[in-house]
């Protein structure tokens, strides 16, 4: 009798819709004389007492899920795209049954059939639960964290140490920052007594950012090599980046002599209406602060140059100041505070500038300007 496994649409389509968010590792097939083939994207799916643990793994990720399914005690390995697209398929609300045997698995669903084929060496090494103390962090704490420092994450092959988010935690605070060679992002939140110093993959920060759930908390385990995080029936765990992560806090927390206040995004929308005359490769804008505060943007034309300027509404304090920035770097960091106001703090027009947020303490970013050159911008201070 072939083993069987039942779902509901429902249950079953949530669930690959979120292993899916981790592309399963594929084996690469060389034959002589023809391009390389990638094997099949499998999925493992293990059921015990009513409960399915679906997971999909590659060499850097797994993510697991626990779904209720009809009784049964089997495993099956299963292509995750024939599966997803089947179960899209199947009618609203209809039991969905595997039935595996002779090498195939086949898929019905009321009048609907269809045969998968799979193989467990076609799938990754299912990464095993990670052994050491549990730590419980409020997963909005996390979530917010890793949305904040995500953004300023550098992808360079010869810094990978670069390549994630740090968290760094003293058993009080729970930093996550995230740097590249013009900025870095920072966010400090309740930790839960952890005491770490890691720096976790980018592609595992986004994947976090994205599914973390709200209101709840998070189960988390470090060690020297790995992380583990456990909730809503769900069980991530990734490798960790190897390396030592640039110093970062002393840019932050260096004097400044001018600060400009404002909204965050009254600033955000002047900027972002500037922008649209700032050059299409370099992206630079040009602020003047001073009595009249002005944010502009040059851009050569056949005609000549196009000028684009906005009078802000902040206020400013200290010396008039002229100073460049990329519109990315500026745009990113004003996001991270929504509709809060903001005080952006700076030195002299080369020197590094942080934005902070009073009603926000936890959250600053530093930005790196742009050399002013003539009337124009271009070379990077």
């Amino acid at each position: 009798m072939p083993d069987r496994i039942s779902f509901s649409r429902h249950e079953l389509l949530a669930a690959l819709n979120l292993i899916g968010k981790v592309r399963p590792w594929q084996r690469e097939y060389r034959e002589p004389g023809k391009p390389n083939q990638l094997g099949l994207a499998l999925i493992k799916i293990s059921t015990w007492s009513g409960v399915a643990t679906l997971t999909s793994a590659n060499l850097d990720i797994t993510i697991s899920v626990d779904v209720p399914c009809g009784p049964g005690d089997t495993t099956m390995y299963l292509p995750l795209p024939n599966l997803l697209a089947a179960t899209q398929k199947a009618a609203e609300g209809a039991e969905i049954v595997l039935e595996a045997g002779d090498g195939v698995t086949v898929f019905r669903a009321g009048r609907f059939r269809s045969q998968m084929a799979g193989s467990t060496r076609d799938m990754a090494p299912v990464r095993p639960p990670l052994d050491g103390a549990r730590h419980t962090i409020p997963a909005d704490t996390m979530r917010g964290g890793l949305r904040a420092a995500a953004p300023a994450v550098l992808d360079d092959s010869k810094r990978p140490f670069m390549g994630g988010v740090l968290l760094r935690g003293d058993g009080q605070s729970l930093s996550f920052v995230g740097m590249d060679d013009n900025r870095i992002h920072s966010a400090v939140g309740n930790n839960g007594g952890i005491d770490t110093n890691v720096i976790m993959p980018e592609a595992l920060a986004d994947l976090l950012a994205a599914i973390l759930p709200e209101g709840k908390d998070v189960q988390v385990t470090i060690d020297q090599r790995a992380i583990e995080l456990v909730f809503d029936r769900i069980r991530v765990g990734s490798n960790l980046i190897q390396g030592q992560f640039p110093a970062y806090r002393e840019r932050l927390h260096t004097g400044k002599t001018r600060v400009y206040r404002a909204p965050a995004s009254k600033l955000l929308n002047d900027i972002e209406l500037v922008a649209l005359v700032a050059p299409d490769k370099t992206r630079d804008i040009r602020f003047d602060f001073g009595p009249q505060c002005e944010v502009s943007a040059f851009r050569r034309s056949g005609n000549g140059v196009d000028v684009g300027c906005v009078v802000l509404e902040g206020a400013y304090e200290g010396p008039p100041l002229a100073i460049g920035f990329q519109v990315r770097l500026v745009t990113d960091a004003l996001t991270l505070f929504g509709h809060e106001p903001i005080e952006w703090r700076m030195d002299g027009p080369l020197d590094p500038t942080v934005v902070t947020c009073p009603t926000l303490p936890g959250i600053e970013a530093m930005i790196s300007p742009l050399r002013l050159v003539a009337d124009h911008l271009r070379v990077a201070a």
